[in-house]
């Protein structure tokens, strides 16, 4: 057969995969700013372990870092094989934009971090902010640009 057959399975996975951690994402967002929430863009998205035929799946989101208008909130995908340990299939992070019912930023609630894990969730929170930031004006002069 062909080989390209091999990887569609993982590939369909990471699309669906993709797709559900995004509903996911905006549903956590959504819950915590009380309005819409946006995607503004997918972060560091990393797969660790695949997931098979049979595994119960679930994706777990919290926010980890609030800006005025924007928030940054981590999915992680777990599996349960045949036992009931958890084990971690990949994360990403989302960045999302919360908007009102003209489609316009609204002020996001800022957040309260209070445990150790809330802590370093908030500084990874703040280093892709910066990343993003960069990663914006490059953007911007590759439109400028026509690159």
């Amino acid at each position: 057969g062909d080989h390209r057959d091999l990887h569609y399975p993982l590939r369909r996975q990471r699309q669906m995969c993709i797709r559900d951690r995004d509903m996911v994402g905006g549903i956590c967002a959504r819950r915590y700013t009380g309005t819409k929430a946006v995607t503004a863009s997918i972060e560091d998205m990393q797969f660790y372990k695949p997931i098979n035929k049979g595994d119960i799946i679930e994706i777990t989101s919290h926010v980890i870092w609030t800006g005025t208008k924007s928030l940054i909130v981590k999915t992680k995908v777990t599996k349960e094989e045949y036992t009931e340990e958890k084990i971690v299939c990949s994360r990403a992070y989302f960045c999302f934009v919360a908007i009102d019912k003209k489609g316009s930023p609204v002020v996001v609630p800022e957040l309260i971090v209070e445990s150790l894990n809330d802590k370093k969730n908030y500084s990874i929170g703040q280093e892709i902010r910066k990343r993003q930031k960069l990663e914006e004006k490059r953007f911007q002069i590759e439109l400028k640009e026509n690159l």
